[in-house]
């Protein structure tokens, strides 16, 4: 396993992997360009910011345990997500690489808010549970294989809103 408590501020790119868990115990901010690049075997922990200069890219199918913001220009999870705090999503470029794509997310009962570049294209492609506030305050087009939440708020879609089964 990998466990980073300090605060990592990279000049460039991250490209973690482990067979078993990474824990990021503090905010991982990358400049330059820097890419985030986790291959997590089983748990990733994010427990404080991420702010990447870069793409985002969480690419196993290991489970995320999120307790914090995400900004990138362009964002992906293919790990179930499960809240264990309020969180919001941004991609934060005005490019048509500003898209954000998530397998599952369990919020706990958490807010959830997106808030996508309005050229980007925001996917769930499994189902949004146990959701307090889900808040969706742009992009180009938005997808949602469910939600199961207390309130939905859209705002500012550009193209499409799609919302599939509860």
């Amino acid at each position: 396993s990998q466990t980073f408590n300090g605060a990592l501020n990279i000049a460039g790119a991250v490209d973690l992997n482990s067979t078993a868990a990474i824990t990021l115990g503090s905010t991982l901010t990358t400049t330059a360009g820097g890419t985030v690049d986790i291959t997590n075997g089983t748990l990733l922990t994010i427990s404080d910011a991420v702010d990447a200069d870069g793409a985002f890219a969480q690419d196993s199918a290991g489970a995320v345990s999120l307790n914090a913001d995400v900004t990138a220009p362009s964002m992906s999870f293919t790990g179930d997500i499960t809240q264990t705090a309020n969180v919001i999503f941004t991609t934060d470029v005005a490019a048509a690489t500003s898209d954000a794509t998530f397998a599952a997310i369990d919020a706990g009962d958490f807010d959830t808010t997106f808030t996508i570049d309005d050229e980007g294209a925001l996917i769930v492609g499994g189902a949004l549970t146990n959701g307090g506030a889900v808040l969706v305050t742009d992009a180009d087009t938005a997808s949602f294989a469910a939600i199961t939440a207390d309130s939905l708020t859209t705002t500012d879609t550009t193209t499409s809103q799609t919302f599939n089964g509860a």
